[in-house]
């Protein structure tokens, strides 16, 4: 009787299973229940193509560093090389003004000794001629031993290099102030009137020696 018992089946309830892709594994989620389901390759596909196209902020920040270090390093090498030419010029300058100090120093000596009636082998009528001179001399010289005058773009370029000739192979910042036109030329000046008041150049020459122990120094 069994055989001849028709197969059960219910109307509309008729499916079929679904059948693997060729060449996709199925997904292995036994352990699903304990760690977690894991995204699919596909989204960790889409997730990675996101991280690569995104635009990164290293470019920016590298431009910036590179920026700032050109800008420091601008920064640093100004300050040595004001800081190298202030020292230079400043020990030249220091000993064109003794130099300069000496001939206004001099000068002004011989106008207050003249003209305080100081005893001399002049006359009175002399005296008078020589005080005149003095003054004469001292005027001009402190207009052409004046800051802007000696430091001039006469004598000096942009750069604070001398432009004038100065002899000898080992040049030092005394050579340079004693070669410098206008104090050459005032301290032959200051030479002749000494002799010719018999004035005693060797102990101020002296003095000036021990100060430029500190200032001169070789280019």
């Amino acid at each position: 009787m069994l055989r001849d018992t028709p197969p059960l089946h219910t109307p509309g309830l008729d499916f079929a299973l679904p059948l693997p892709i060729p060449g996709s594994a199925p997904p292995n989620n036994q352990l699903d229940d304990i760690f977690g389901s894991s995204p699919s390759s596909h989204a960790g596909g889409v997730a990675l193509t996101h991280a690569l196209t995104e635009p990164s902020d290293i470019p920016r920040l590298r431009s910036i560093h590179v920026t700032a270090g050109y800008r420091d390093g601008i920064a640093s090498a100004k300050a040595a090389a004001v800081q190298a030419g202030f020292d230079e010029g400043f020990a030249l300058g220091a000993v064109l003004g003794l130099r300069a100090g000496a001939v206004l120093g001099v000068l002004e000596g011989c106008v207050s000794a003249v003209s305080g009636g100081a005893k001399s082998e002049l006359g009175s009528r002399g005296r008078v001629e020589a005080c005149g001179d003095a003054r004469e001399l001292l005027g001009a010289a402190r207009k052409a031993l004046s800051v802007g005058s000696v430091m001039g773009r006469d004598w000096f370029d942009e750069d604070g290099i001398w432009t004038f000739a100065v002899e000898g192979e080992d040049v030092t910042f005394a050579r340079v102030a004693d070669a410098h036109p206008l104090v050459k030329r005032w301290t032959s000046v200051v030479e002749a009137l000494a002799k010719r008041w018999h004035v005693d150049l060797d102990v101020l020459g002296e003095e000036e020696g021990d100060g430029e122990k500190a200032t001169t120094a070789d280019v």
